[in-house]
């Protein structure tokens, strides 16, 4: 699969998330992302948002699912929570950095090996 092929499934995934995010109850907030990892309906396992979802964004979540925690942080951040609710604008990959507490290379490499990692698993 190209590098291409990728960020469009990755966009879709993200914007899938980011637009349904609010209706399952939970905020439209970066610092709550975890929410959508940990918690799911009594009963179900995994988080309560992708119950209801088109099949292809499920396929990539099951593959983001299979990261790191490090890689997934990275790559939900940025895909699922691009835009500052209160000024409109897309975070950038240093405020993404300082949410979580590490540096802006770090961020950037985790990110990119995710990425990697996504390549390799959506071809499967």
């Amino acid at each position: 699969m190209s590098d291409n092929s990728v960020e469009f499934e990755l966009k879709v995934w993200g914007s899938w998330i980011e637009n349904n995010i609010h209706y399952q109850g939970y905020p439209r907030d970066n610092i709550l992302y975890r929410a959508y990892f940990k918690a799911g309906p009594p009963g179900r396992p995994g988080h309560k948002v992708l119950h209801d979802c088109p099949r292809p964004v499920r396929r990539v979540d099951k593959a983001v699912r299979r990261l790191s925690e490090a890689e997934q942080d990275a790559v939900v951040l940025w895909y699922c929570f691009p835009v500052n609710e209160e000024n409109g604008k897309r975070y950038t990959k240093q405020e993404y950095a300082v949410e979580l507490g590490i540096s802006y290379e770090a961020f950037k490499k985790r990110l990119q090996r995710g990425r990697k990692s996504l390549r390799e698993l959506l071809t499967v």
